[in-house]
This record gives C-alpha cells, sequence and structure tokens, in this order.
C-alpha cells in the first residue's frame, strides 16, 4: 500500500494535471479532481500559472509514509502556482451581482455589484434565505468548514458560482486537502484495497500542519 502511494504521488506533473483538469493521463485522480466540499464540478479557478513539479531538482512532494501515516510536503504545489489574492486583486472589476464569505478580515468594497459582505456560515445562509447571488467569494478559511457541506447550505448555493480566495499558506493547504489531496488519497486506498477483491476501510485525514519536520527513524520526528 505504502508502495502504492508513494509512486503514484511522486508522478510526472500530477499537480499541474489535476490543477487544471487535464487528467486523461491520470486516470486516478479523475474521481478527486471534480470533488469538493462545496458540490463544485469543476477544477479549482482561483489558482493559475501551473508549473510541472520536478524530483530531478529535489522537489519532493510524498517525504514518508509507513501503513497508518504520510507526511506530505505541500511547499512545491505552493512554490509552483500563482495563488494569493487572485480573486480579492480583482474583486472591483466583477461585473456579476456577488456575495463574499470572509473571515479573518474585512475588505474594503467599492463594486457595486456586491450584495453583501459576511463573517459566518450563518449570516451567508440568512441572506441566501431570500437573496440569489450570481456569485459567491469565498476566502480559504473556510475550506475545512465542515458546516458548508450541510443539506440546507447545499441546496441554497447549488445553483451558485463559487470562486476561493486564497490569502495565506494555511489556507492555502486546507484547500489542497479538500479539493485534491484528500480524495486523491481515499481513491488509492480504494484501488489498492479493491486488487484483493476487498472493501476499503482506511482514510487519511489531515491531521497537523508543520513548518518544517526532521525525520530521525521510523516513528521519531522532531517538527
Amino acid at each position: 500500500m505504502v508502495d502504492f502511494i508513494s509512486k503514484k504521488l511522486s508522478g510526472e506533473n500530477i499537480f499541474s494535471a489535476i490543477a487544471n483538469g487535464n487528467t486523461n493521463k491520470y486516470a486516478p485522480f479523475k474521481a478527486c479532481c471534480f470533488t469538493n466540499i462545496l458540490g463544485i464540478t469543476s477544477p479549482i479557478k482561483s489558482i493559475k500559472n501551473v508549473t510541472p513539479i520536478s524530483k530531478k531538482n529535489g522537489e519532493e512532494v510524498s517525504i514518508y509514509a509507513d501503513t497508518d501515516s504520510l507526511f506530505v510536503s505541500f511547499e512545491p504545489a505552493i512554490q509552483h502556482c500563482d495563488w494569493k489574492n487572485l480573486i480579492l486583486n480583482q474583486i472591483d472589476s466583477i461585473s456579476k451581482s456577488f456575495i463574499f464569505l470572509e473571515r479573518r478580515q474585512e475588505t474594503k468594497i467599492s463594486n457595486s455589484n456586491c450584495l453583501g459582505h459576511f463573517r459566518s456560515v450563518d449570516d451567508l445562509k440568512e441572506f441566501l434565505t431570500d437573496n440569489k447571488p450570481e456569485l459567491i467569494i469565498v476566502d480559504g478559511y473556510f475550506a475545512k468548514d465542515r458546516s458548508l457541506t450541510s443539506k440546507d447550505v447545499q441546496d441554497l448555493i447549488k445553483d451558485i458560482e463559487i470562486q476561493w480566495n486564497w490569502d495565506n499558506e494555511l489556507d492555502l493547504i486546507h484547500g489542497m486537502d479538500a479539493f485534491r489531496y484528500g480524495g486523491y488519497f481515499k481513491k488509492c486506498l480504494e484501488e489498492y484495497a479493491g486488487s484483493y477483491g476487498v472493501k476499503n476501510r482506511e482514510d487519511f485525514e489531515l491531521e497537523r500542519v508543520s513548518e518544517s519536520i526532521i525525520n530521525l527513524a521510523k516513528k521519531k520526528y522532531i517538527q
């Protein structure tokens, strides 16, 4: 299982393929490429200029794996695309009616097409009960907010375009895990279990984000 995951993850230009939705060459990625917490069936639009990750240059994605854990570096993915505030930087030129769900700060918006600025999912739900903007811009802070997956929220946003804005690296990491990495690992485990004719009972979840780590030995590390 470990060998299978590490080989798949360190394959040629995987991040470029899944970020741009070009998954014909990487069939195992189709499931995760079109799955995310808001039910959007399209690749992430709020990153651009994705370039290949080169293992030859020492850019490792799969760092360490054993039977029940993985240490994955997000740094290559962060460095190989433009992602910071791409939506926010053009917010005053958006021609559609939109609302903004933002947590850590309150961005000043002069665009008259902005119908509201919300700090919580509950406030967003209350507004959407009687209003329907063409676009919802969501701050990356909410990438791991489970309340966004509730049926009542899904029903309210099902016909509305969603765009994500990534303000910092931690939010982007959570977004990549929610939209790409998590689904990929699950797909790998399901395929591995299927090869033995059994159902997969395992699932990898993002447990911790560390700025750096030193591996001393198996199961022994400093972070």
